[in-house]
Parts: C-alpha cells; structure tokens; sequence
C-alpha cells in the first residue's frame, strides 16, 4: 500500500498532473505525518501574522475560513 498522502485509491496523484503514481522515486512523495507537520508549521506562521494579513488569505486561498485559528504565539 503506497503511503504517500497524495495517493488516491484510483493510483492517481492529487500534486502532480501524471497519470500514475510514480511510486518511491517521486520526489513530492509525502507521508502523512511529514504534511501534518508541515501544514501546522505554516498555520502557526499564518496566526502569527496581523490580522488583516490573515483575513487576506483566508478569503484568498480558505473561502473565508481559518483553520490556523488557536494555534497563534
């Protein structure tokens, strides 16, 4: 079973535009807890920010939500 956290069931990759998952040589391959990781570390930059900065990229990239909310210094 591939464990990359951009492996659909269909062996598709949601990052790349490829036709198959390319497998352990993909250099975008990801496991779960590495994006987890990653992705709380840029909320925590996100929530550090002023916050109008914030509600820039919610509404840009968040459709208005923000899931960084709590995680602020």
């Amino acid at each position: 079973m591939n464990e990359c956290v951009f492996h659909s069931d269909r062996r598709v990759c949601r990052a790349l535009n490829v036709e198959a998952c390319i497998g352990a040589n993909c250099t975008f391959r990801k496991a779960k807890w590495q994006h987890l990781g990653e992705q709380q570390a840029a909320f925590a930059r996100i929530a550090g920010m002023p916050a109008e900065q914030q509600w820039q990229i919610s509404a840009t990239y968040y459709g208005g939500k923000r899931p960084w909310d709590g995680l602020g210094t």
